[in-house]
């Protein structure tokens, strides 16, 4: 995603509105007209900005460009609602796009966590208790010892699965592998390690 630079100006009377964002009010007026040459011009200069506030909350490039470009689809939708009698345009798209970040964030958490429990239910035996220790970690040198000793491609696998914040979609995206490829990684390293921590037990 482009992100220009932001022209806006410093504000330069307190509780008056800047030349700035008196523009950017009309352009959100014309945008809910639908004045698409509006909505063009409205990203151009405010572009940069919406994707400072996503990259704020959203560690990967990538993701939080995909977020930004989801707020300006809502911004299309909403610019109708708009009133600038209500508060300013720029406020209001800041909102938006906070509001998009903070949803994507809680949905990113939401998977990881959902992976978890999955990982957990999907590799324990009876009276297994693998997972659980390589997630809470308790046992940190005998772990780090049992994973040194591992293939570079289990070593990998276990890392993205438990030490990292990336769900195994993400994991499996950033590695180039199919998820069910990378799945099926994990569960043959937490094979691997459960046979090397029984053997210090």
């Amino acid at each position: 995603m482009a992100t220009p630079t932001c022209t806006e100006p410093a504000p330069t009377t307190v509780g008056v509105r800047t030349e700035f964002q008196r523009h950017v009010d009309g352009l959100l007026v014309r945008i809910g007209a639908g004045d698409a040459e509006a909505f063009a011009a409205l990203y151009d200069l405010t572009s940069s900005r919406v994707f400072g506030v996503c990259r704020r909350l959203i560690r990967d490039v990538a993701e939080a460009e995909d977020v930004a470009q989801e707020a300006y689809l809502e911004i299309w939708g909403k610019a109708g609602s708009f009133d600038p009698g209500r508060g300013a345009g720029t406020g209001w798209i800041m909102a938006i796009a906070h509001h998009r970040a903070v949803d994507r964030v809680r949905s990113t958490e939401g998977a990881r966590r959902r992976d978890t429990a999955w990982t957990r239910n999907a590799y324990r035996r009876p009276g297994d208790d693998t997972p659980e220790r390589i997630l809470a970690a308790t046992e940190v040198e005998e772990i780090r010892a049992a994973i040194g000793r591992l293939s570079e491609v289990r070593q990998q696998a276990l890392v993205y699965a438990f030490f990292t914040d990336h769900t195994y979609a993400q994991a499996s995206s950033m590695l180039g592998i199919p998820l069910g490829t990378f799945k099926s990684r994990v569960r043959d390293a937490v094979r691997a390690l459960r046979t090397l921590l029984a053997a210090t037990s």
